[in-house]
Order: C-alpha cells, then structure tokens, then sequence
C-alpha cells in the first residue's frame, strides 16, 4: 500500500505512517528498508498488517519540497545580487557621462 510518514520521532518513539486508505499506521524502525532515518512527509510503500505497517519503503524523500524551497530562495537572492550589481554598475556608468 502506498502513503505518508506523519510522524516520526526516535527518541519518543513515535513514527506514524498515513495509509492511502485514510487509516493510520504505527511502525517499528525495525520494519523501515531504507538505509537512512525516515523524514516526515516522504511517501512510502508498506504491507499492512491490522494497525501496523511492515517492509516499509520510501520511494520520495521528504525533502525534495523543501529543497525546491531552498533552490527558490537562493535563485531570488542571487537575482537580487545581480539586480544589485547591476543597479550599482549602471548608476556609475552613468555618473561619468
């Protein structure tokens, strides 16, 4: 079945999949295929067993959201660097007229 990590929190132990079919699952760090530590939000495939899900695998990193976030910001920063420069290079070119 495919959903979403909702929770997931090693200390507390608390990690809480979103099943496709609108229930909730709970799950064991045992039961996650993946080699690094599960993200929040990231979609996954799981078999369900009753409440808990088992051979847990993500097919999406939960990041991926917030690094187009992250392109975003510094396209528009290094847009405004450059609007900058190029404001400041044009007010001298036309300084020495």
């Amino acid at each position: 079945m495919k959903g979403r990590l909702l929770e997931f929190d090693e200390q507390k132990r608390t990690e809480l999949i979103s099943g496709h079919d609108e229930k909730r699952y709970k799950f064991s760090l045992i039961e996650w295929k993946v080699p690094s530590l599960p993200n929040p939000g990231c979609k996954v495939d799981f078999t369900p067993n009753i409440d808990e899900a088992q051979e847990i695998l993500s097919y999406t990193k939960a990041s991926s959201f917030y690094s187009k976030k992250v392109a975003t910001i510094l396209f528009a920063f290094v847009l405004g660097a450059f609007e900058s420069c190029h404001s400041a290079l044009y007010s001298c070119a036309r300084k020495r007229r």
